[in-house]
């Protein structure tokens, strides 16, 4: 019986251990927003999430940076249900690594339409990451 408790504590302090090295050495975090509203431009979407209560910002995602494999960008479509559109930033290193956006079906509330006469080519130009407002 003592042998097979002695094992058991010795299995219980590796897993702990390892559990421990890796939070400590995990390279990534991520921080997510609800999204308020999203608007597919003809350079990218633009992403609309809430700052505090009052404020909302505006993030740019361009549409070359959603590709099948290792892109910047990944689009989950989500179904209905009690789960909100939501944008999740990944760093490495402190650095910019890839965006999520979960986003329901385009008649979703959340979905907004750009007016005609919109012009924000400016904001996808050169853009090599995504920086959130908090």
């Amino acid at each position: 019986m003592k042998k097979i408790i002695l094992a058991f504590v010795l299995l219980s302090l590796c897993q702990v251990s390892a559990l421990y090295a890796y939070a400590e050495d995990s390279e990534f975090y991520y921080h997510s927003v609800h999204i308020e509203r999203i608007y597919n431009y003809h350079l990218g979407y633009i992403v609309v999430y809430r700052v505090g209560r009052a404020h909302m910002a505006h993030a740019y995602i361009p549409h070359d940076w959603f590709t099948f494999t290792g892109g910047r960008a990944e689009r989950i479509n989500i179904r209905r249900g009690m789960e909100w559109p939501s944008m999740t930033v990944y760093y490495q290193r402190g650095v910019f690594s890839h965006v999520r956006i979960r986003v329901r079906e385009l008649g979703h509330q959340t979905w907004g339409i750009m007016p005609p006469n919109s012009n924000l080519d400016n904001n996808f130009q050169n853009l090599e990451e995504i920086k959130l407002e908090f």
